[in-house]
């Protein structure tokens, strides 16, 4: 995966997945500058992941209406996901999804809603960050898959790998899929990436 905004690269975990993110001021009108930073961070992406696999389509173009598409020669998956202050865009050869949230408290009984048991025990989820680490990663699963959370979160089974601690995936045994999910923090915010194994 490529990952960077201005200044900042991210680690290369995968080569056919890119992401970029930018950071504004809050003070900005946030609708305006997600509407602009989104629209140019999914074409730094859509672009950077061409190049990187050595594709040639110039004549891509990315449609807004609700779920973001991209119409191109190549199968492109594209994502996008902004809180206040961030913008995070990612453009993939495979399935992928992200989302992005400012850490904040969660309440016992949302924790019971989206996760089992079992899943709240493997993940040791005691902080408000672990806690903003598990929505993020449900949520760019079910953006990757398309579906939005019309999929049961706690049907999105989140796990650690036991040979790489930072390594999560995302098991959704009802429709047979697994998905690499890679976490980032980003000032105060958690960014989770999903993308299909």
């Amino acid at each position: 995966m490529i990952c960077k905004n201005q200044n900042q690269p991210w680690l290369n975990h995968s080569r056919s997945t890119t992401f970029y993110f930018e950071i504004y001021p809050t003070s900005q009108s946030k609708r305006y500058m997600e509407k602009i930073l989104g629209d140019r961070l999914l074409n730094k992406a859509v672009e950077e992941l061409l190049k990187y696999c050595n594709k040639k389509d110039t004549n891509f173009k990315i449609i807004r209406k609700g779920k973001p598409k991209v119409v191109s020669d190549f199968p492109i998956s594209i994502s996008l996901s902004h809180t206040l202050g961030l913008v995070c865009a990612a453009a993939s050869l495979k399935m992928v999804g992200v989302d992005c949230e400012t850490i904040q408290s969660f309440s016992p009984q949302l924790l019971d809603k989206i996760s089992s048991k079992q899943e709240i025990e493997n993940l040791n989820l005691k902080s408000d960050e672990s806690f903003t680490q598990l929505w993020c990663a449900k949520e760019a699963v079910s953006k990757a898959l398309g579906i939005g959370f019309k999929i049961n979160p706690k049907n999105i089974i989140i796990s650690i790998e036991k040979q790489k601690k930072e390594m999560c995936y995302a098991v959704i045994e009802e429709i047979d899929k697994m998905f690499n999910i890679y976490f980032n923090k980003i000032n105060e915010n958690v960014v989770a990436l999903a993308e299909l194994r």
